[in-house]
């Protein structure tokens, strides 16, 4: 029976068939428990700590992510700092190949015996050249570490 208050009349009659007194009943049939104030109270309250857990794994979950791919970008940023870093190394040691090869060749001629101007121009020229190159490493040194004490802080 669904919920709420009920009259139970009863009319009674004899073996005769003359009828007796009526009697009435008041009956009340309570909710069940499940569907109780209470119960959706907490059938609620289910549900929404349900729901919150929901959002909060998912909120979490695409954090993990976006550090992941901000720790992933940084490493390749990193490396390809560091690529630049071989590029550039690579490149100065060839800049200072040639001057030294070219000393060395006029240094040769030089100790032979063959003393000529030109030679020494060579010479001159070179070392010139490798004091050059020497000050912009320096200067890049320089700057290099000028940027990455501003950049730290």
């Amino acid at each position: 029976m669904p919920w709420g208050n009920y009259t139970f009349e009863i009319l009674t009659a004899n073996n005769e068939g003359i009828w007796g007194a009526q009697k009435t009943i008041h009956l009340t049939v309570k909710t069940s428990l499940w569907a109780s104030t209470w119960a959706i109270i907490v059938y609620i309250l289910l549900v929404g700590a349900v729901v919150a857990s929901m959002l909060r794994y998912y909120f979490e979950r695409r954090k993990l992510k976006m550090q992941l791919y901000l720790e992933e970008r940084e490493r390749e940023q990193k490396e390809e700092y560091h690529q630049a870093q071989l590029r550039f190394f690579t490149n100065v040691s060839h800049d200072f190949r040639t001057p030294l090869s070219l000393i060395m060749a006029a240094f040769d001629s030089l100790k032979t015996g063959r003393t000529n101007i030109k030679y020494m121009n060579i010479l001159e020229n070179n070392i010139k050249r490798l004091h050059e190159l020497v000050n912009e490493l320096l200067d890049f040194r320089a700057l290099q570490n000028g940027k990455s004490s501003a950049g730290g802080e």
